[in-house]
This record gives structure tokens, sequence and C-alpha cells, in this order.
């Protein structure tokens, strides 16, 4: 599962090489949103719903109307979120093999989070959306709460780069407003640049979730290499092989 771009991130070291390619983008709205600050609304995400009932068809749902989930999500079974990372779509491979795995083993509700429109701007776009995603995400799940009426114990999160903080934007946010807060996220290789180890505010970190799993890939490049959640694995010591590049 090799996603190479022509710029792949681990070569965005600083802002200032970011906002080249910003200024390098021909598209007077991409300049606009990089500078003012507009990364997208929640009508820019569509919620995918699978289960071992329809594990390849999926279910289309958008945030302001749930009733296509009516006679599919069952409250009395966990709830996964799976959400990509840069230019990635639910389509992308990351999503469907994740979900396969998932749904192989347990009978859950999957919903797989498509923020596309956004995700595929350029990487300071999208790591700008990273918070306000995540918000729109934690609202999306709270109406699927309040709906369907169960609790954040049910709920865990898994989410790829640039997705894995925004599911630790989604998992802080909910544990604001339900203090027992969502029961599990894995961050799958959480991106780095333009991230920063301090700022526990605007990426994943251990307080966002009951267990925060992490698994680095290649940290230091891509992805964090400091430890962020309760438990972190390094697989070939964080570090990717030369013809694999994810993003």
């Amino acid at each position: 599962m090799a996603h190479v771009y022509a710029r792949p991130h681990h070569m965005l070291q600083t802002e200032e090489e970011v906002l080249d390619i910003v200024e390098d983008d021909p598209s007077t709205s991409t300049r606009e949103i990089a500078r003012q600050g507009r990364v997208g609304y929640s009508a820019d995400l569509t919620y995918y719903y699978y289960s071992q009932r329809n594990p390849a068809a999926a279910v289309k749902v958008k945030n302001d109307n749930l009733s296509p989930l009516n006679g599919w999500f069952k409250s009395s079974r966990d709830t996964y979120f799976i959400i990509h990372g840069w230019k990635n779509s639910y389509q992308s491979d990351v999503n469907v093999y994740t979900k396969r795995a998932i749904l192989s083993k347990y009978d859950v509700n999957v919903i797989v989070v498509d923020w596309n429109p956004i995700a595929s701007r350029n990487y300071l776009s999208a790591k700008w959306a990273v918070t306000p995603v995540g918000n729109f995400v934690s609202d999306f799940i709270t109406s699927l709460m309040v709906k369907f009426n169960f609790g954040t114990s049910k709920i865990s999160i898994v989410g790829h780069s640039l997705g894995a903080h925004v599911s630790g934007i989604a998992g802080a946010a909910l544990k604001r407003a339900y203090p027992q807060g969502v029961d599990h996220i894995v961050g799958l290789d959480p991106a780095l640049p333009l991230f920063s180890i301090s700022d526990v505010n605007n990426r994943l970190d251990s307080t966002d979730a009951n267990y925060v799993q992490v698994i680095h890939t290649c940290g230091g490049m891509l992805g964090f290499k400091a430890p962020i959640g309760h438990t972190d694995y390094y697989p070939n010591e964080a570090r990717l092989k030369r013809d694999v590049g994810w993003i």
C-alpha cells in the first residue's frame, strides 16, 4: 500500500515550505483558505455505514439526516469510526482494509468518515482543517448517540495520518461533553509536519480517550516518533522501507 505523491510531506519541514506550496497553487480559493482560515463546513463530510450485514455496500449518511441508518444501526453494538488522512477518501486502502479487518472479527457498526473535499487540498489547508473537522465528527457522533440512545463507552475511533489527529480532536470534544470519554482511539502514524509535541490541543494525545494506542511506522519523517498515547508501537523501529511512502 504505497501512496507516493509528487512532494511527499516528509519533505515539508517548515511552515515556510508549506506556504510555498500554497503560493504555487493557481487556485485563488486555495490561497484564501490558507490565509483566512476558511477550512470547510460540516456539509463537506460524508459518513459511510457498514456492518456484517452490509460489509461492502455502504449506507451513505450526511450530518443533517440520520434517517438512512434506520433499520441498520444497532445501538447494542460497539461502533467504530475510521478517519482517513491527507489526499485520501473513504475508498482509500487504509479505510477498506481496516473496515474489512474489524468486520471479519466483530459484529459491530463501522462508520467511515469521508472528509475528502477538505483533505484533498494542499497540505497546509488540510492541516488547518484538522480541528474543525474533528469538531464536525464530534457533532455527528453526538447526534448519533442522541438518536439511537447509547453512550461514548461504545465508541472507538481509528485514524490515519491527519485522520489520527482528527480522531483526537473528536475524542477530546466528546470528553468535554461526556466526561466518561470515548472508549478507545487508535492512531495510525499520526502526521508530524506542522504539528508539535507541546501543542496537545490540536493533535492526538493520551487524554483524548480512555485508551489511546499509537502505531508509528515512519517516525520523525511523515509521522510522530515521540510517544503520544497510552501505548505506542514501533514496527520496524518506526522506519519505512525505501520503496514505501505513506502520506
